[in-house]
């Protein structure tokens, strides 16, 4: 009996010091809503308009206010998605500190956005006449670029399209806007001082693909980001 009373004190203890996490304050929850944002406007872009609903943080630890949000894979949005929550070092930005709790939240996007002009099948060709832009809600698309209708002409449609449907990537290819090969515009900014010239592309990309292009006279390669049709800007 005594032994048995012992356990009984030992594991109450062990319980009571097991980290428990604890509805966030409204502080903490103003945070969080933020890093949600960021991280949805990370990977669809920073004119996204982004609705938080139903959110429901749980934190372990004290997270002050600068916080990242890292989504659960293939989460889509307007359902329940589960967001790893980790601290940011207040100095250097692109230090992520250790996880600091979780939150569940679910997450409607209001952009301009494309979608298919009527039913289309898998292989099509898109055409200007096969997309409409439009401006609202997306739907339960994932949380990828939303690229225009500009971007889509000549992409494939790699299954069978509903007519209304939201075109992203994974549902069409997009065709490349710099092809291995082609003469570039490269654009350097550096404050308020933008430089422009000429590079010979060594790989092919879509828009916001990073790429290696190579100066044709210096024979330098560099990095840089497609931003239109045969148009880059240098990643420093």
């Amino acid at each position: 009996m005594p032994g048995s009373f012992v356990w009984t004190i030992a594991l109450a203890m062990l319980v009571a010091a097991a980290p428990v996490p604890l509805p966030a304050a409204t502080g903490t929850d103003a945070a969080v809503r933020a890093a949600i944002v960021r991280s949805v406007r990370a990977r669809m872009g920073d004119m996204v308009e982004v609705r938080v609903e139903e959110l429901s943080p749980r934190v372990f630890a004290t997270p002050g206010q600068d916080l990242t949000a890292a989504p659960e894979p293939g989460a889509r949005l307007g359902r329940s998605i589960r967001f790893s929550l980790r601290s940011r070092s207040a100095t250097d930005s692109r230090r992520i500190g250790s996880t600091v709790g979780y939150a569940t939240a679910v997450i409607f996007v209001a952009a301009l956005h494309v979608r298919s002009a009527r039913a289309l099948d898998r292989g099509t060709v898109l055409e200007a006449a096969d997309l409409v832009e439009s401006r609202g809600e997306v739907g339960a698309v994932r949380m990828v670029r939303l690229p225009v209708a500009a971007d889509m002409v000549g992409a494939v449609a790699m299954r069978p399209l509903a007519a209304d449907e939201v075109l992203v990537g994974g549902i069409v290819s997009e065709p490349p806007m710099v092809r291995a090969g082609d003469l570039v515009l490269v654009r350097a900014v550096s404050g308020a001082v933008v430089a422009t010239g000429e590079a010979i592309a060594s790989q092919s990309g879509k828009r916001g693909d990073t790429i290696r292009v190579v100066n044709p006279a210096s024979r330098r390669a560099f990095r840089a980001r497609v931003t239109g049709p045969r148009e880059t800007e240098v990643i420093r």
